[in-house]
């Protein structure tokens, strides 16, 4: 449901080699109707939902910046140009220089990240948290946006790959007892177990569900039944990079 009706699902496979099932399943339904077929399965031709834009622009809010930051160089030369032109400035700083729009191309994605951090990583209460049993309800929803941060926290089976490529956990699969959704985990700094280790064993996720052409789970912790915790802190690093953008950004407006 989510593959065909989804009004944004087209901006979530600018990197998929092929198109959604849901999409595919349409189509085949849609020739076999045509041909008078009986048909095997049944998804109803609904028009495509309306999913709240607010959610959208905050998933693409660092994007955004990317354009709003181009927008405003533009802005900066015509000015400068302009008080230039009109000897209001002695200086033609930029004037054959364009690296003014890498800074504010830099500091327009940083600060899209930095609008979207709270909403993308909201605290996750233990009270409200979904448990594995909800995942199925959960990945249907076909308005469902990876910007509409579900908390869960998820036992089951640690999937994955151990050899140095894949040291960063960019392979994780977590398999439950009533789905299997891969992990997007972010190492931590200081001494803490290989989450390698932890492959093949029962573990409990704790993180956010986000649903997009592939439904993931950005990680907090990994947690063992024996009590050994991993961290994985999403926000920490999303605040690093969105800060170390906007200091490299301004250094090159000021450099000029």
């Amino acid at each position: 449901m989510w593959d065909y009706l989804n009004p944004y699902r087209w901006w979530f496979v600018i990197n998929n080699t092929h198109p959604l099932i849901g999409d595919r399943l349409q189509r085949l339904l849609s020739i076999a109707r045509y041909w008078h077929l009986e048909t095997e399965l049944n998804l109803e031709n609904q028009q495509p939902l309306r999913v709240k834009g607010q959610s959208f622009f905050i998933q693409i809010a660092p994007f955004l910046g990317i354009s709003i930051g181009g927008v405003f160089a533009t802005l900066i030369w015509l000015i400068w140009q302009t008080a230039y032109a009109l000897k209001f400035l002695n200086l033609k700083w930029i004037y054959g220089d364009w690296s003014f729009m890498t800074g504010c191309f830099l500091i327009g994605f940083s600060i899209g990240i930095l609008v979207r951090i709270n909403s993308f990583f909201p605290d996750i209460k233990l009270s409200t948290t979904q448990t594995d049993d909800r995942l199925p309800n959960l990945l249907s929803n076909p308005a469902a946006l990876p910007s509409d941060s579900t908390s869960v926290s998820v036992v089951g089976k640690l999937l994955g790959r151990r050899s140095t490529s894949y040291c960063l956990g960019q392979d994780f699969i977590l398999q439950s007892s009533t789905a299997s959704v891969k992990l997007h985990y972010i190492w931590w700094l200081g001494k803490q177990i290989n989450p390698q280790d932890l492959i093949g064993r029962q573990i409990t996720v704790t993180g956010w569900l986000r649903r997009g052409a592939t439904p993931w789970i950005d990680v907090q912790t990994l947690q063992t039944h024996s009590g050994t915790t991993i961290y994985s802190p999403h926000p920490i690093w999303s605040t690093v990079v969105a800060v170390a953008t906007e200091a490299w950004g301004t250094y090159i407006l000021l450099k000029g």
